[in-house]
């Protein structure tokens, strides 16, 4: 019986680590994290992970974001101007800089999944970053 394509992102982060003879402590060690977040992503009970997670576990498993998302690269498309929505947080002159530039690439068609993925975390760690002073 053939084995069916892995559907999920859990699904494919564990087809990925077992291909590569990986245990789950070994995979959640080599991406930084912790073994219990690996688990709940594999078992499905943590279906949408951060992307600082996606972008961490398909660098240890040295797959693309775009594979480890389930992403046909032929079917992705660019959404048109009109549909980007403004950036709901306050935005200091860092955020604001790295916003316009992504805009530019986007606008550009030149940024792809795992791009994305980065600039949206670090910008998720920006804006963290910068909640966390605005208590102090």
């Amino acid at each position: 019986m053939a084995k069916r394509q892995p559907r999920t992102i859990g699904e494919r982060v564990r087809y990925f680590r077992e291909e590569q003879g990986l245990t789950m402590d070994q995979l959640a060690a080599k991406a930084g994290m912790g073994q219990s977040a690996l688990s709940l992503i594999e078992s499905g009970q943590r279906p949408n992970p951060r992307p600082d997670s996606i972008v961490k576990i398909a660098k240890a498993l040295y797959v693309t974001t775009d594979q480890l998302l389930g992403v046909d690269p032929s079917t992705q498309t660019s959404a048109p101007d009109s549909e980007v929505q403004p950036f709901p947080l306050e935005r200091g002159e860092a955020v604001e800089k790295e916003l316009d530039r992504f805009a530019g690439l986007l606008r550009q068609n030149i940024v792809n999944t795992k791009q994305a993925l980065g600039a949206i975390a670090e910008l998720d760690a920006q804006v963290h970053s910068a909640s966390r002073r605005k208590k102090q």
